[in-house]
């Protein structure tokens, strides 16, 4: 967008832009127009033939970047071909436009990928290498881990036996496992063994008793010992050293130790009124004041030892990791840092290599780089010289090759191993002279940026602490003016001061910040006159959902907020990935495959049997408890409403380990018609998009490798558990009328016209526990929760080092936030408890940051506009939600008042009734009449009596007749060898039992041997599975033929049958089948103008075919 006067940063763009002589960072400021500069400096390369554009390299956070950035390049080289100012312009141009797709525009973790195949031998590498997507590595090193917790448990590894006995659980084990995975790299920061722990347990012991010893000869001093605190702690006391002396190994005196001895708070123990002299008193309170610092210190030594001797263990899966990867010959994301950078670092003819292949290099979010591809980047900038560097930090970068682009304002990825220090340091290696700023924003409406300024100049401001917090660059309003909107700037929504309503929880302070958002929302599109610049059409446009992204520090406070969305009828989509397996539909999914994997987890069981899939109420399955119904489906529950959901949950139970997950996830769909159901829920597209997408899962993760049934019921948990990042399916177009619900980061490099900042009294996250320091080389642990802690000793003092950089990072955070709006900037405040009239405002909450800059509560102007702030009337908003409450009855009908039972449950069975035919009603089709319907039997759908389906499954038909079909249509007739393996693969998908899958086989072999398959085989000139549809007196007929062959100048059609039907009562199933075979003949006379000269039924199980 061009601006109507000079920009303020003008200077340093067209530096940017055309001075092709010198490397430069770029700091480029929110809504800035960076990929208009990288895109511009791009053009100058190729315009002024510095390179073509297979010497260019282009890297990008994401996939999704780079394909937006080759995509404005397309736009820009074709606009510049057609102003091009002389021929050799103009053929260097449309050079670039032919060979773009030859250009490496990507992410550093794909372009490392490409380095490592062009020179495989010197990086060890196999050059067939696969890299292992984040799905295919998560599931490797579930493998990995369990394979390797069974062998180290098996050898009683002497500090995993001290770790577990001491209290730290498997789960734990395995948490640090995977960050020491993460952090490989720097896994020589460990914090070593302290020599003195040596001993320390006999010299604690040894002063326990002489301290024990005063303590003894003190308390004959106290006047009231059955009154007095301090007397009564020194019998304790002496209890814990008898029962300390008399355990026999050091082993058990150890966890005896950790777990048990206590002392407690020290602080007014005793009364002086019960001691016969102050002193006294004051003597035993330091004695047990000095018992318990040597506790603490005895403990904390353990920690410590426990910890460094378990990183020392783990070190060994992390091989054992990567020895599973390298028999796979598989390569995480990680390696791909990992190896590219050894490979620059030690090969230094491969360095130059690349560096005369790639001859600039462009990286745009470059303050959120991992410290490794930062390294990759310098080495393949380095200066000609005779000596190369040998570690990063001493390369000299040359003219013209790096052009790097970032924001430290916006670098909030340190969860991802982003580090803003790495980035400062890279900023101080370039040199001041090459770093350049621009600040001219497009993006935000002007009021936008003046209070974004006033606001982030003093929360952001350069520590003279260390280099973890950038210096403060004022935004300089850039915008068109006649694309600004009247009415723009901040929109505050306070609590109105008449409230009827109080704050007493988290629960309740989102519960009514999300009604006041859903209820501003519906305000906002239906009755206000706001308007936003639409640029498609370019002029204004009332404001519409489309345009409003409501965003979240986390996904804590999504469930109020969907609530809140549903009651006001506000349509919305949930985008990016950590909540998706969080969702209410997943869980309860989950639930399910928990309770078929294990039987006797009775707590999955009721989660199941609760969920919407069986629908089971609290009351039904209390009366069946108390009824002497056991809650085990392996049992049975007959003439009782859990009697079908139990006669499911068995049957699957069953076949879980013979069939593959997606083939249980299929039948248990169909089977409870769940898909239907959830339907017909708010949301429901999306949430039926999420079940399917669990069956897709499934069927990804078995393709990689051996799952069962139980490690997916993990893998899955394991997911749900630290909210792994998986996007939601898309259900809605683009375009389409929804407001879009996101977390901060996810919004990173977008932009909106109304952006809703909720939940700012979320309060941030304090420290890791995992800590790297790398300009320090050092690593601290923490293990555990509050009550059972474990930490290496440097882990206090680097948890306050960590504190302060994650506090920092929170700041940068409500920055990149509060900078996503074009028009209008929303932010719900003070929605908090108070305490005498002062809001409880919690530190390291957004609105701790914020309160300072905005009027307190009972001095906000409601209404009004006042120095770019819309304060507005949240007294307008319809904050109470009209609906009924919740009732609870006598469950016996017999017993007084059951009068009023009875009404409810009758009630209760015609919901429930009626329920069913809704899912029945939405799960018929359109009307249309097939072969199979034409058979006027009890039975429309072909089964086979001996592999009889339950009256649950009903919906998924005949399980072995589908296979043996699927088995005659994929199989090559002439070529049947793999019969047996196919029958397998596919007979897992169906979930066909194991004698099934065999029967299956042999009999589809038995046929293709028979005589009138070998008749087909011999015509040469036949086709399966044939699709038809024709009309016939206004009916429309359709279906498909098994087999359609050629013989002579005519065509026999051929059906396979899996009844299981004699020889003797052949006739009549073949009457029964007459109706099917007219459709057949009439189909084949309407289309080719003539009947079949023969239709045959071919009965498998009797292998008997017969001509009607």
């Amino acid at each position: 967008m061009k601006p109507e006067v000079r920009l303020a940063d003008q200077e340093h763009r067209d530096r940017a832009v055309n001075d092709l002589s010198e490397s430069y960072i770029i700091e480029a400021a929110a809504g800035t127009g960076k990929t208009t500069v990288l895109v511009g400096r791009i053009l100058n390369l190729i315009r002024r033939g510095e390179a073509n554009l297979e010497e260019i390299v282009a890297i990008t956070f994401t996939e999704k970047a780079a394909g937006e950035l080759k995509v404005k390049l397309r736009e820009e080289l074709e606009k510049a071909t057609l102003a091009a100012s002389d021929s050799v312009q103009d053929h260097r141009l449309s050079k670039a436009i032919s060979s773009l797709e030859r250009m490496q525009v990507t992410t550093i973790h794909s372009f490392c990928a490409s380095l490592l195949r062009e020179r495989p031998v010197e990086a060890g590498l196999d050059p067939n290498f696969e890299v292992a997507d984040e799905l295919t590595a998560s599931l490797l090193r579930t493998d990995v881990w369990d394979e390797w917790l069974a062998r180290e448990m098996d050898t009683e590894d002497p500090s995993l036996r001290r770790a577990v006995l001491l209290g730290i659980t498997t789960n734990q084990l395995e948490k640090l496992g995977q960050a020491m995975l993460n952090h490989r790299d720097v896994l020589h920061y460990l914090p070593s063994p302290d020599p003195k722990i040596e001993g320390s347990i006999d010299r604690f012991i040894k002063s326990l008793k002489e301290w024990m010893k005063e303590l003894n000869r003190l308390k004959g001093q106290c006047k009231k010992p059955d009154e007095d605190r301090a007397f009564q702690k020194i019998e304790e006391l002496n209890d814990q050293v008898v029962e300390l002396e008399s355990l026999p190994s050091e082993e058990e005196k150890e966890v005896f130790i950790f777990r048990k001895l206590s002392i407690g708070s020290t602080d007014r123990l005793g009364a002086q009124a019960r001691w016969k002299t102050k002193e006294d008193l004051e003597e035993v309170r330091k004695v047990i004041s000095q018992i318990s610092e040597a506790v603490d210190e005895v403990k904390a030594g353990m920690a410590d030892s426990v910890l460094t001797g378990l990183t020392k263990r783990l070190v060994n899966y992390v091989q054992s990791y990567e020895k599973a990867k390298q028999e796979r010959n598989y390569l995480d994301f990680n390696d791909l840092l990992l190896y590219t950078r050894q490979l620059l670092k030690e090969h230094i003819e491969v360095r130059q290599y690349f560096r005369q292949r790639y001859k600039f290099l462009l990286v745009d979010e470059f303050q959120d780089t991992d410290p490794l591809q930062a390294e990759i980047v310098f080495f393949l900038s380095e200066m000609d010289k005779k000596t190369p560097a040998l570690e990063w930090s001493d390369v000299k970068v040359s003219p013209k090759r790096l052009f790097l682009v970032g924001d430290p304002k916006q670098s909030i990825y340190r969860f991802r191993r982003a580090d803003i220090e790495m980035y400062e340091d890279v900023k101080k290696g370039m040199g001041s002279e090459r770093l350049l700023t621009i600040s001219q924003n497009f993006r935000c409406a002007p009021s936008i940026v003046r209070v974004a300024n006033k606001i982030f100049q003093e929360l952001i401001q350069r520590s003279t602490y260390g280099d973890y917090q950038p210096d403060y660059v004022s935004l300089h309003f850039g915008r068109k003016q006649n694309t600004v909107p009247p009415q723009h700037g901040l929109v505050l929504l306070c609590p109105p001061e008449d409230r009827k309503f109080v704050f007493t929880d988290a629960e309740d302070q989102r519960t009514w910040e999300s009604r006041c958002i859903a209820s501003f929302i519906q305000k906002l599109v239906g009755e206000e006159k706001w308007q936003v610049w639409d640029e498609s059409l370019q002029s204004m446009r009332p404001v519409g959902l489309r345009d409003v992204a409501i965003l979240m520090r986390t996904y804590s406070s999504l469930e109020y907020l969907e609530n809140a969305l549903r009651s006001y009828d506000v349509d919305y989509r949930v985008v990016g990935g950590r909540y998706f397996y969080k969702r209410q539909e997943v869980e309860q999914l989950l639930a399910v495959l928990r309770a078929v994997d294990n039987p006797h987890d009775k707590v999955a069981l009721i989660a199941a049997l609760r969920s919407p899939f069986f629908g089971i109420s609290d009351e039904e399955i209390f009366i069946f408890h108390e009824e002497g119904g056991e809650l085990n489906y392996l049992k049975g529950a007959k003439g009782t409403p859990l009697e079908k959901p139990f006669f499911l949950l068995r049957e699957l139970h069953e076949i879980r380990n013979q069939t593959s997950v997606a083939a249980v996830l299929h039948r248990f769909y169909l089977a409870t018609r769940g898909l239907i159901l959830f339907l017909l829920k708010p949301q429901g597209e999306q949430r039926v998009a999420n079940l399917i997408k669990i069956g897709d899962v499934a069927r990804a993760l078995a393709e990689r490798g051996t799952l069962s049934f139980r490690g997916f019921v993990r893998w899955l948990a394991e997911r749900q558990e630290e909210e792994a990042e998986e996007e939601e399916p898309p259900t809605l177009e683009r375009g389409d009328e929804f407001v879009k619900l996101m977390t901060i980061h996810r919004a990173k490099g977008l932009e909106f016209p109304v952006v809703i900042l909720a939940d700012l009294a979320h309060q941030g996250k304090k420290g890791r526990d995992f800590i790297v320091d790398r300009k320090g080389h050092r690593i601290a642990i923490k293990v555990g929760g509050q009550d059972d802690q474990f930490w290496t000793r440097n882990f206090e003092d680097l948890s306050k080092w960590e504190e302060i950089r994650g506090e920092a990072e929170e700041r940068r955070l409500l920055y990149v936030a509060m900078t996503r709006a074009r028009d209008f900037s929303v932010l719900p405040l003070y929605w908090v408890k108070d305490k005498n009239g002062e809001p409880q405002i919690p530190e390291m909450s957004f609105l701790k940051y914020l309160q300072d800059y905005f009027p307190r509560p009972g001095e906000v102007p409601f209404g009004q506009w006042k120095d770019d702030i819309m304060f507005y009337d949240t007294k307008k908003l319809e904050l109470q939600i009209e609906g009924s409450s919740a009732f609870r009855s006598k469950l016996n009908p017999e017993m007084e008042g059951g009068e009023v039972s009875k009404g409810i449950l009758t009630e209760r069975i015609k919901w429930k009734n009626s329920k069913e035919e809704l899912k029945k009603q939405a799960g018929k089709g359109r009307s249309i009449t097939t072969a199979t319907e034409e058979v006027k039997a009890a039975e429309e759908v072909e089964k086979d009596d001996e592999w009889l389906v339950s009256p649950v499954t009903r919906g998924e038909g005949a399980v072995f007749g589908k296979l043996v079909h699927q088995l005659f249509e994929k199989l090559d007739w002439s070529q049947p060898d793999l019969l047996e393996k196919m029958a397998e693969i596919e007979g897992k998908d169906l979930g066909a039992t194991g004698s099934m899958i065999k029967r299956a086989g042999e009999m589809v072999r038995e046929a293709i041997n028979s005589a009138i398959l070998q008749r087909v085989i011999k015509s040469s000139n036949y086709q399966k599975e044939v699709p038809f549809t024709y009309k016939n007196n206004g009916t429309i007929f359709e279906g498909v033929m098994d087999v359609v062959f050629k013989e002579g100048d005519g065509l026999v059609v051929l059906d396979f049958k899996t009844d299981f039907v004699k020889k003797d009562d052949l006739k009549s199933r073949i009457e029964h089948y007459k109706p099917q075979v007219r459709v057949y003949s009439d189909a084949i006379k309407t289309i080719f103008g003539k009947p079949p000269k023969e239709v045959i039924l071919f009965f498998l199980h009797p292998m008997e075919p017969v001509s009607v």
